[in-house]
């Protein structure tokens, strides 16, 4: 393979070279492909389908000459990501030619259509994955939580415009008593002292009430933003959550919301700007129009330089954010693990992982900070050179009698305040397209599209009395590659209300999967569950998560107090509940012989807990949850056999009251269940009692055989 990463201009223009279509190398491209369209923020589905249509496109050229070298380029602007594919090979429009099925069926699904063209020996493809143009749908949501805080925001808004008002005074002011101290006209002087004096009391003062206003609308929406947005991935679909890393979803919820406030402020302060821009206009034309027209032409010319800038600023803003996300993930999952990986001795692993994310946000914001340096500079070489024009043709004014001197001066001071304010002016374009960008970001995450949401149904049961039924049951996991892996295959089963039953089967067979699917943690591929008649996916979320409970192998106990880990299902949780619940799970013991009790604070995850203690504390918040349906998944894998046969002794208490479903490995959990279920390979393989079992099933009598002789 020989590639060469032109990476000197830029991390996300880049260009790959290879000799040959050998399978190698066009992995190694799709590779690259997935890397730069991740970075310009691009959802895996769409990565996806032009990860694979790139592969079908190099792989039908493959077939044409396996020797033929090919580039790959990636050429980005604001607006657009444009993937170029150069094969060097016969004139072939493998667009148009191509009989491949999988091809075929990518380009119906692609939003911007492929181009093709021959030039110089080269077939050249180009690809545009993305098409960026100002969404209003991506802004339209945030109009909503302005509802009932528009009246403050009016009122700041109008003292902002008001402040603007008076800020033009200043340069009349000051140029007045330039001109009455070269005249010594002392009580003019005393006069306009009092002006300025009075003006800047009033700007203060109506500076002082616009941000109060606007601090308390900004915090309210903020809030109210990052709480909606919490509880909208909350009900984003558990396999797009296993998917994607937390950083995705911490960074949007916290970084992009602070931007989107932030760029409000910002557009509220440049149109205040336009307004005081008009008003020095105004006076310019007043004054003299030969200066109106030229600091005119001078705006124009600075608001091109600041546009350039704010569209390549914005599309440097959109992949160091995704890098951000990367980077965040793989350290928030470091530091939870950092146990793991010590036990592990894999430092070295994963310092090399966190290594290449850091130095890739580095990169990209060292990117970013010397396209403004270069901005900065040209700007300030541009100002430095418009002002010199400026003083030149004042001066010329001057000497010509076309202008007095009290006017020189007004002019003289306008001037630089024309150019703050054309500086908010033209920054405007990159405020509206920061805005856009998070606005985007943190839209996908309410969006259905990119992050695909639970979905319930809108019938809602009453008094459920936990009658589970299961027909013609099959799923598959879906990679990241959308390749599926079949895990259940025509799954029957019926679980009557009030009975106990056990899943048993070997790691991997599907036990843990077909819970989650009875939660409606994911959905089937084929096939119907139902909850007292009724087919789950009519039911609403409160019907279901309000009456099925489950406490799993490795339960999450959260950063904050036993008492507050409880109440956490249940506000009005009293002592004696919580106390009846922590006997029957056989955890209050060890709280009471905690230093703080109740009130001992257990860590992120219960990191200061065992692994028993953390399951019985898990079950013990089931308990209070007092659902007709508990299902225990490994849930008591961690206790000693003695704590856990307490721990079944007690649930005896809720036979025949509740549903029960229990998975686990020890048969000793589950053997005097009403009934049991043999899974293996996704699939049932007998039901019935122990005894009938060890009867009938030949699978389940081994595996009896060997816990019964391992415990002997």
């Amino acid at each position: 393979m020989e590639m060469n990463n032109n990476n000197g201009i830029s991390l996300l223009d880049q260009k790959f070279e290879y000799d040959s279509l050998s399978r190698e190398n066009i992995l190694d491209a799709v590779t690259h492909v997935d890397e730069q369209l991740n970075l310009n923020s691009i959802g895996k589905d769409r990565r996806l389908r032009y990860m694979l249509l790139c592969e079908e496109l190099l792989l039908e050229y493959e077939s044409i000459d396996e020797n033929a070298g090919f580039v790959l380029i990636f050429k980005r602007t604001f607006i657009k990501l444009t993937v170029i594919i150069k094969v060097k090979s016969r004139k072939e429009n493998i667009l148009e030619s191509s009989e491949s099925s999988i091809l075929r069926n990518i380009l119906t699904e692609l939003e911007s259509e492929p181009q093709w063209s021959y030039k110089k020996g080269e077939n050249i493809i180009k690809l545009f994955p993305l098409n960026y143009m100002f969404r209003k749908k991506n802004i339209q949501y945030f109009r909503n939580y302005m509802k009932g805080k528009r009246r403050l925001f009016a009122v700041a808004s109008f003292l902002r415009f008001v402040n603007m008002g008076l800020i033009v005074l200043e340069p009349l002011l000051s140029a007045a008593i330039i001109v009455y101290f070269s005249g010594s006209e002392i009580q003019k002087i005393l006069i306009i002292a009092a002006m300025i004096f009075g003006q800047a009391a009033a700007s203060a003062l109506v500076t002082w009430g616009a941000t109060r206003l606007l601090n308390k609308v900004y915090g309210t929406i903020k809030a109210e933003m990052q709480n909606s947005i919490v509880a909208n991935v909350l009900r984003i679909n558990s396999e797009c959550m296993d998917k994607n890393g937390s950083g995705i979803f911490t960074q949007r919820i916290l970084t992009d919301t602070e931007n989107i406030i932030e760029g409000t402020d910002d557009l509220l302060g440049a149109t205040t700007e336009v307004f005081r821009f008009i008003s020095l206009m105004a006076a310019f034309l007043i004054i003299s129009p030969v200066m109106f027209g030229l600091e005119l032409v001078m705006f124009l010319f600075y608001a091109l330089i600041q546009n350039s800038h704010a569209r390549r600023l914005a599309a440097d803003k959109r992949a160091l954010f995704t890098a951000n996300e990367g980077r965040s993930g793989l350290i928030n999952e470091m530091v939870r693990a950092n146990r793991d990986i010590k036990l592990m001795h894999a430092e070295g692993s994963f310092l090399k992982k966190v290594k290449d994310k850091v130095d890739l946000s580095i990169g990209l914001n060292r990117e970013m900070l010397r396209h403004s340096t270069n901005f900065l500079m040209l700007r300030g070489q541009f100002v430095a050179f418009t002002n010199l024009v400026y003083n030149c043709v004042l001066a010329l004014m001057l000497a010509k009698g076309f202008l007095k001197p009290a006017a020189v001066l007004v002019l003289f001071n306008y001037n630089g305040k024309a150019y703050v304010s054309a500086s908010s002016i033209s920054g405007l374009i990159n405020t509206i397209h920061s805005i856009s960008v998070s606005a985007e970001r943190v839209y996908q995450l309410i969006g259905k599209k990119d992050f695909r949401q639970e979905n319930f149904g809108s019938k809602s049961l009453k008094d459920v009395k936990g009658d589970i039924e299961i027909r013609n049951l099959s799923f598959s996991y879906t990679d990241e590659n959308n390749v599926k892996s079949k895990v259940l295959e025509k799954i029957d089963i019926h679980i009557r209300e009030g009975e106990s039953v056990g899943l048993i089967g070997k790691s991997g067979c599907g036990k843990s999967t077909l819970l989650s699917l009875i939660t409606k943690l994911y959905d089937p591929d084929n096939g119907v569950i139902l909850l007292d008649g009724t087919d789950i996916n009519e039911l609403d979320r409160d019907t279901i998560r309000g009456n099925i409970t489950m406490v799993n192998q490795m339960p999450y106990i959260f950063n904050m107090s036993i008492r507050e880990n409880l109440k956490a299902v249940k506000a009005d949780l009293t002592d004696e509940e919580m106390i009846r619940a922590c006997k029957l799970a056989c955890i209050h013991d060890d709280i009471e012989g905690f230093k703080d009790k109740y009130d001992t604070c257990v860590g992120e995850g219960g990191i200061t807990l065992s692994g028993g203690q953390r399951q019985r504390l898990a079950l013990a918040r089931c308990l209070i949850m007092d659902h007709p349906v508990m299902i225990l998944d490994e849930a008591t894998s961690a206790l000693d056999n003695d704590t856990q046969a307490k721990v079944m002794k007690n649930l005896e208490e809720f036979r025949g009251k509740k549903t029960l479903i229990m998975c686990a490995h020890r048969l000793s959990t589950v053997i005097n269940c009403e009934r049991l279920f043999y899974i293996a390979d996704g699939k049932v393989l007998a039901e019935g009692t122990h005894e009938e079992l060890l009867e009938n099933c030949e699978e389940y009598r081994t595996l009896y055989g060997e816990e019964t002789a391992a415990a002997s």
